[in-house]
């Protein structure tokens, strides 16, 4: 059975040469990808790296530990791959420590409420979590739980808190056989037929989705309807295929 992956990514050049301590958890893979600068904290130049890396691995799930000096940069990385993978913002005071035992420490730390994620918030193929943030629309009070679910951080969070958003995301959105949205319609699992994507569209929020999953969405009272995705705005008269990622697959 594969590993999940931890992806260390930005450490200067310089404390990434000096590393006495060997990273090591069990249960994980632990991956140091440094910066290119001798001693800044970067991830710009490497960020292409990073991605390739994690895009081609074969894991059960990418948990990105990402440090990087300039903090007004951060949304442009976050933007680029937040949704398929777990993407964790190292505090300065634990990566400065980078090589000393007191990092493995915190590292460890880090990890253990990691395991605690993948437990209680990770998705599965019931979750509300897959369903495409943005295009299926959320009663107010539960709109924000995908967002919750990536950003919930083991230094100002408690994950029951977000356990309890996606709680009740389900008790208000779900029936008995599908999710039903603000606008009445309709999400349910369709058959699986597979088509070409890229690979970060085959995993959300580090779960793999299964080959050629999506939802089936049609109104409740089967009526025409506009579908505001992530590839721009479509009109069906009937139905349409939407991937967990929020991407039109046809329709009628």
């Amino acid at each position: 059975m594969t590993k999940p992956l931890a992806v260390i990514a930005g450490v200067s050049l310089g404390a990434y040469r000096r590393a006495r301590n060997p990273i090591d958890r069990r249960g994980w893979t632990v991956l140091v990808i440094p910066s290119e600068k001798e001693d800044k904290h970067d991830l710009r130049g490497i960020w292409k790296k990073v991605l390739c890396r994690v895009d081609r691995a074969r894991c059960d799930g990418v948990h990105l530990f990402l440090i990087h000096g300039k903090n007004s940069d951060r949304p442009t990385f976050e933007e680029l791959k937040e949704r398929s993978y777990r993407a964790v913002w190292l505090p300065a005071d634990v990566y400065r420590q980078y090589g000393q035992p007191v990092f493995g420490q915190a590292l460890n730390d880090l990890l253990c409420f990691e395991e605690r994620w993948r437990d209680s918030i990770r998705p599965s193929l019931n979750s509300p979590l897959l369903l495409p943030e943005g295009v299926f629309r959320a009663a107010r009070h539960a709109s924000d739980a995908w967002k919750r679910a990536r950003m919930v951080h083991a230094r100002r969070d408690d994950l029951r808190h977000v356990a309890n958003v996606i709680s009740r995301f389900r008790e208000v959105h779900r029936r008995q056989d599908h999710w039903i949205d603000e606008r009445r319609l309709m999400y349910c699992h369709g058959p699986h037929h597979a088509i070409h994507v890229s690979n970060w569209r085959k995993r959300k929020l580090t779960f793999d989705i299964p080959t050629g999953f999506h939802f089936d969405v049609q109104h409740e009272r089967s009526r025409p309807f506009t579908l505001r995705a992530r590839d721009g705005s479509h009109n069906f008269d009937q139905y349409t295929n939407v991937d967990p990622h929020g991407y039109v697959r046809g329709g009628s």
